[in-house]
Order: structure tokens, then C-alpha cells, then sequence
């Protein structure tokens, strides 16, 4: 399973859509207007909590969304969309199995 599966692409795109919480038909100028809002409510120089990983995953799902970028395996995103699936561990295991 890599990057061009499908149905891990469209549980990016559903997960994105939901983080952001927009609907699969928003027009790129609603979610540049949620990700706006978010932002400004989340981001951790106005936000006394730590919300550092919350803005992270927002701006994450943001430009997976508007610039169609991928986030790294690593990151919040990927992670979840893939959880989501069932696939995280197996997806891992696969990738780096000659190394163990």
C-alpha cells in the first residue's frame, strides 16, 4: 500500500474535510475561510493552551486540500487517515521490514 492507493487518498481527503469541517463539496474560497477562522482561534501565540499540534494538523489538512500536498507519513494527518483504515502498523511494517 503507497501513496497512490486510493482509498487511503480519499480517507486523507475525507479526514482533511473533517479536520477542517467543511463539506465535500466546499469551493476552495470556504475552506480557505475555515482555515482562516481556525487559525485565528487556534494558533498558539493568541491560544494560552497548547494548542501547537491542533494547528499543526490544521495547516496540514489545509495544504493536502488547497495544493493537493501530501503530508509526510509521520505527521497527524497521515497517521490518522490511515488509523482510520486499519493500515498505520501494517503500512510501517511493510516499508521498513529489511531493516529488522
Amino acid at each position: 500500500m503507497g501513496l497512490s492507493d486510493i482509498g487511503v487518498q480519499k480517507t486523507l481527503e475525507a479526514r482533511a474535510r473533517e479536520i477542517l469541517g467543511v463539506s465535500p463539496k466546499a469551493t476552495p474560497q470556504e475552506i480557505r475561510q475555515a482555515f482562516r477562522y481556525l487559525c485565528r482561534r487556534l494558533h498558539p501565540d493568541v491560544n494560552q493552551k497548547n494548542t501547537s499540534e491542533e494547528f499543526l494538523l490544521i495547516k496540514e489538512a489545509y495544504e493536502y486540500l488547497i495544493y493537493g500536498k501530501t503530508p509526510c507519513p509521520s505527521s497527524p494527518l497521515w497517521r490518522g487517515a490511515l488509523e482510520a483504515k486499519g493500515d498505520y502498523q501494517r503500512w510501517w511494517q511493510e516499508r521498513f521490514r529489511h531493516l529488522f
